[in-house]
């Protein structure tokens, strides 16, 4: 073989360990970790084709999904749809997530193909009578071509102890994952 022959095979060998370990280099988008879905019977409860479960985490209860076609659950999550003024085509719809404590407007993302908004919210993760602001949860909702949604809220953290209970990107992924 000769020497440039030689040189050329080494150097498309450093080049291709180069592209692979720079693809290694860049972020990965985390995997939902393994959940399961579990019934939530008081939420939702009396709401036509509506179906909630509990969201766990190794038999921890991390959030709440709900698929439903009925406005009055929307309401009662919170959730203020306002529709896209169909005079303007750029214009879109907005979304408004409301928690006992404060209002926020929902940044617009596609959740698993559906148009969606999703929200860092503050929340009550205990099951008490009173709304107490404890916690900060990922709050999504996305809608089908139909008139049903899906919404989730997942738990970010427990501001009592402090403690991480989901990151963000993770509840992200699990919120992409539900249908």
């Amino acid at each position: 073989m000769t020497l440039t022959r030689s040189l050329q095979l080494t150097a498309l060998f450093l080049l291709t360990a180069c592209s692979s370990v720079g693809s290694a280099l860049e972020p990965a988008v985390p995997k939902a970790p393994a959940y399961t879905l579990a019934p939530n019977k008081g939420l939702g409860a009396g709401q036509p084709d509506t179906v909630c479960r509990n969201v766990q985490i190794k038999r921890q209860t991390v959030g709440v999904y709900c698929r439903s076609s009925s406005a009055v659950l929307l309401q009662e999550l919170g959730v203020s749809v306002t529709p896209a003024d169909g005079s303007d085509a750029s214009s879109s719809r907005s979304v408004d997530f409301a928690t006992g404590m404060s209002q926020y407007t929902g940044t617009p993302r596609k959740l698993h193909g559906r148009d969606g908004f999703i929200a860092n919210v503050d929340c009550d993760p205990g099951t008490g009578e009173v709304y107490r602001a404890t916690g900060t949860c990922l709050a999504a909702v996305s809608f089908d071509d139909t008139s049903s949604f899906h919404y989730t809220q997942l738990t970010l953290r427990d501001e009592t102890t402090g403690k991480q209970v989901l990151s963000p990107e993770v509840a992200l992924a699990i919120a992409n994952t539900l249908d």
